[in-house]
């Protein structure tokens, strides 16, 4: 396990620590990249978990999955395609529409899509 020892600093807009194998990491793209990824990885729990429970149907989960799982593809690029990574969002927010219970799924892509369009 990495830690930072940061008694005392001050800082003055973003910081990004880094440890372990620092290759695997796009040091380029800030922490914003790395919180839209956070953020898709979470959404795809909160879609199996609601698919699990049946507030969702499996078959719908999966497609909706299928998507945002392009999109973390796509936004994992060393020059992701913003284009494309939304469309992939678009398409999930489409499937979920359908679904009362997919309500606060289809809000959080939406929140995603105009988080990318600053970040990629």
């Amino acid at each position: 396990m990495t830690t930072f020892n940061q008694e005392g600093q001050t800082i003055h807009g973003t910081q990004t620590n880094i440890g372990g194998d620092v290759g695997q990491v796009n040091v380029g793209a800030g922490n914003d990249q790395a919180a839209l990824l956070a953020e898709l990885e979470r959404l795809k729990a909160e879609l199996a978990k609601a698919g699990q429970r049946g507030e969702i149907d499996q078959e719908l989960a999966t497609d909706a999955d299928y998507q945002v799982s392009k999109a973390l593809n796509q936004a994992r690029q060393p020059k992701p395609d913003r284009s494309r990574f939304l469309d992939h969002l678009n398409r999930a927010q489409d499937l979920l529409k359908t679904v009362t219970a997919g309500a606060g799924l289809v809000t959080a892509l939406g929140k995603l899509a105009e988080m990318a369009q600053e970040v990629l």
